[in-house]
């Protein structure tokens, strides 16, 4: 299984453990976490091209 599926299985499980005031902002604030981790390691963002060597922008 993914590494990131386990993560975000692991996350929902924890967050069940929230009062139901918190839940829905914390998973709605790690929803945008991941979409912003996404867009860094999409190819030609900034951890993209440092992982590949490259210095090029």
């Amino acid at each position: 299984m993914e590494r990131a599926a386990i993560r975000r299985r692991s996350f929902s499980a924890a967050a069940g453990l929230l009062p139901r005031t918190l839940r829905e902002p914390t998973l709605r604030l790690y929803a945008a976490c991941r979409a912003l981790d996404d867009l860094a390691d999409a190819e030609g963002g900034p951890r993209a091209r440092k992982s590949t060597g490259s210095c090029r922008p």
